[in-house]
C-alpha cells in the first residue's frame, strides 16, 4: 500500500491519526528502503508523513542513519530527485538541531553541485534558514511594481490615461467641476444647431428651417428648372 496510487492516502491517514503504535508499525516497514520510497511518486507523501509524526527516537535509528550512510550517498540520491526532495526538506525542519546539523554537515560541502540542480536549488534554500553562512541563498521578497518603496500607502505610478485623475473623463481633485459641466451644457446647443442647419439624406435642405413661402416658391423653381 505504500507505493499505491490510492493505498498511500490510507497509510497517510493512519500516520496523521493512528495511535503510536500503528504509527510505529509504519515507519518500521520502511527500514532498509528509505531511499526508494522517498524517490516514489506516492510513496513519498507517506515518507514524509513518517518524518512528521513518528517519534524522534524512529526518526535519526529509522530514517536520518539510513540517509547518512556511506559519506551521505543516499541522502544526495534524493536531493536531485523531484520527489525524494521535497522528504529532505521535511527532514531538515522538523528534526532536533543536532540531528539537523549532522544532516548539514553533510550537504553542506556540496552547496556549489546543489545550486546547479533543479530541485538542489530548493534544499539550498531550506538549508539556509538554519545556516547563517548561507544567508545569500534566502530569496528576498520582491517589491510590487508601480508602487514607492519608501512609502507603503503610495499610490501605483503607473495609471492608465483613461483611469487618470487628470483625464476629461475625470476632473482632477480640488477642481470646480462645476464649471467644466457648465461648458459642455453651453455647447451641447452649438452642435444641435450645426445639425439643423446642415444638409439632409441626398443633399437636400433639412426641414428645420423657418417657414418662408418665397424661399420655398424659389428652391421649387431651382428644382423644376434642374428637371427641365
Amino acid at each position: 500500500m505504500l507505493t499505491d496510487q490510492y493505498g498511500n492516502y490510507v497509510i497517510q491517514h493512519v500516520m496523521e491519526s493512528g495511535i503510536l503504535r500503528h504509527r510505529s508499525i509504519v515507519v518500521h516497514a520502511t527500514r532498509g528502503r528509505v531511499q526508494e520510497l522517498s524517490c516514489h511518486k506516492f510513496a513519498s507523501n507517506v515518507m514524509e508523513k513518517c518524518v512528521q509524526n513518528c517519534t524522534s527516537e524512529e526518526r535519526n535509528d529509522i530514517i536520518v542513519s539510513e540517509l547518512l550512510l556511506n559519506g551521505g550517498a543516499p541522502i544526495f540520491g534524493l536531493v536531485s530527485d523531484q520527489y525524494g526532495n521535497y522528504v529532505v526538506q521535511k527532514l531538515i525542519d522538523i528534526c532536533d538541531p543536532p540531528t539537523r546539523d549532522k544532516i548539514l554537515a553533510v550537504l553542506r560541502p556540496a552547496v556549489s553541485t546543489l545550486e546547479q540542480l533543479c530541485y538542489g536549488k530548493h534544499i539550498i534554500q531550506c538549508m539556509a534558514k538554519y545556516d547563517p553562512s548561507l544567508s545569500m541563498y534566502i530569496p528576498t521578497p520582491r517589491s510590487v511594481s508601480g508602487t514607492s518603496s519608501s512609502s507603503p500607502g503610495a499610490s501605483p505610478t503607473n495609471i492608465p490615461a483613461t483611469l487618470s485623475p487628470s483625464s476629461p473623463g475625470n476632473p482632477p481633485a480640488g477642481t470646480n467641476s462645476g464649471i467644466q459641466v457648465q461648458r459642455r451644457g453651453q455647447q451641447q446647443p452649438r452642435q444641435k444647431q450645426s445639425q439643423q442647419s446642415g444638409t439632409g439624406v441626398g443633399g437636400g435642405v433639412s426641414q428645420q428651417y423657418p417657414y418662408d413661402g418665397n424661399s420655398n416658391r424659389n428652391r421649387g423653381q431651382r428644382y423644376r428648372g434642374a428637371k427641365q
